[in-house]
């Protein structure tokens, strides 16, 4: 897997956009992808634990922008997790558009993936896009 992590991607969202997080994060696990979503995490664990843990172990980071994002302090501690190992962890963070939304300066700066109308053809390119930008390279160290 690249960068060796349990993960091939995290998926952080706001608690409104569980919905689109979690068809998003069934799509890419029906692409093969490891996918860590929130809302999956089993009976009896500690959530925060679970999420600190697999952000350590996901190779990519994806935040879900809709309205709600940057409204809720865990996801913006998330985000500047994220926006962390992506400078000193070479690992890749990408903005995921859920809604029309302006995205905050540092995930301006990147390319987002618009996944704004579902069952659309340009959703479809979007969500193809991303599942090949988070597949693991055989050739990662």
């Amino acid at each position: 897997m690249n960068q060796g992590g349990r993960y091939d991607v995290f998926i952080s969202y706001a608690e409104a956009d569980s919905g689109a997080a979690e068809t998003l994060a069934g799509r890419l696990s029906t692409e093969g992808l490891r996918v860590f979503l929130a809302k999956w995490i089993g009976p009896g664990l500690v959530e925060s634990l679970e999420k600190e843990a697999a952000l350590s172990s996901s190779a990519n980071g994806i935040l879900v922008f809709s309205t709600a994002t940057m409204n809720d302090a865990a996801i913006r501690d998330e985000y500047a997790a994220l926006l962390d190992r992506a400078h000193t962890g070479g690992r890749r963070f990408v903005p995921v558009l859920v809604e029309d939304v302006e995205l905050p300066p540092f995930a301006r700066i990147r390319r987002p993936v618009d996944l704004r109308d579902p069952g659309s053809a340009p959703f479809d390119d979007g969500l193809a896009m991303l599942v090949r930008a988070l597949q693991p390279r055989s050739d990662a160290t």
